[in-house]
């Protein structure tokens, strides 16, 4: 045999040989993977059904807490289903989650996060109260919602009748069920919505689609947060002719005073004219006729707060600007 034959023959015994001793060691290191996983599947189960790690409190934070009822938190804080369940469940907070989800007063989940060892931490955003709608009388149909208990709410403060109903909204224009939800802060004291148009309420937990109302929550909300209430009193915004009312030369929405003085506030921001004067615009005017016919108003007849110079009429039937009366004030 040459050399080289002898050569390629250790080579051969080697290689056999290394390859029998693999596989031996591999289905050992099998066999040892396996009663690792075994073991650590086995210790995780006992360790996870350990009575302490079970749910035994779900802390909610709720925001906000204004005008709700113990009704709605009593509701939110079911858990029913949860405590108990083992904090280390695969799914629990997407259940928590979509749970929470299925209810119409919630308006967004922020977290829902586990706190070791045993309880979970939800924080949610729920819907408020931010405008109150007011059917008028022999135009708006009786609904469902109207009965007692429902999505209504039987005279306000200060209201005319003891029978009156009113609908509570959020800024999107949901109706909030009396049950749940107390009337906004100052609604003694800020106007309410109405429109003739209006046919069909509906139930608590829909939105009005009407574009009027709409638009009425927001002028509300304007009000508010630039606080008129505290410098005159509104009863409340008519939006019946929203989108309509430039085709017959009247304003898309009027307010009321308490003592029956009409301001013509035209068309609100979603109708789109270029040449419609802004929210802000239209609060200068007519706090301009405020400062100069006093806050009563219980000269004029009507204000039209649409132009750049405001307009109004007395009751003598004499039309006026802002312009005009600050001339006469100071003897020009």
């Amino acid at each position: 045999m040459t050399e080289k034959g002898k050569k390629d023959q250790v080579e051969e015994g080697r290689l056999r040989r290394v390859v029998g001793a693999y596989y031996f060691k591999i289905p050992v290191a099998v066999a040892i993977i396996g009663l690792l996983v075994w073991g650590i599947y086995g210790g995780w189960s006992y360790f996870s059904a350990l009575e302490e790690f079970k749910i035994k409190e779900v802390v909610f934070v709720i925001h906000p807490k204004n005008g709700v009822k113990e009704n709605l938190l009593g509701e939110l804080k079911d858990t029913r289903g949860i405590v108990g369940r083992g904090f280390f469940d695969k799914g629990l907070t997407q259940e928590v989650a979509g749970r929470l989800e299925g209810i119409p007063w919630v308006k967004s989940i922020h977290s829902v996060k586990r706190e070791f060892p045993n309880r979970l931490r939800v924080q949610l955003e729920i819907r408020q109260a931010v405008a109150v709608y007011k059917p008028v009388v022999g135009r708006n149909p009786d609904s469902p919602q109207a009965e007692k208990g429902k999505a209504n709410l039987k005279a306000r403060p200060g209201a005319e009748r003891r029978d009156e109903v009113f609908y509570l909204l959020d800024e999107e224009g949901m109706v909030l069920p009396g049950t749940h939800f107390s009337w906004p802060r100052d609604q003694g004291k800020t106007p309410y919505i109405e429109s003739r148009r209006l046919r069909i309420l509906p139930r608590a937990g829909q939105r009005m689609e009407d574009k009027g109302i709409l638009a009425g929550v927001g002028l509300v909300r304007f009000l508010k947060e630039n606080e008129v209430h505290k410098v005159m009193g509104l009863r409340s915004v008519d939006v019946t002719e929203v989108g309509r009312g430039r085709s017959h030369g009247e304003s898309d929405i009027t307010i009321w005073t308490n003592g029956g003085i009409a301001i013509k506030w035209g068309c609100p921001p979603l109708c789109g004219h270029v040449d419609e004067l802004s929210d802000g615009q239209k609060l200068k005017n007519l706090l301009s006729i405020v400062k100069a016919e006093g806050k009563k108003l219980e000269q004029m007849e009507y204000i039209d707060v649409r132009w750049k110079l405001p307009r109004g009429k007395k009751k003598e039937d004499k039309e006026f600007s802002a312009q005009e009366k600050r001339k006469k004030l100071e003897g020009i």
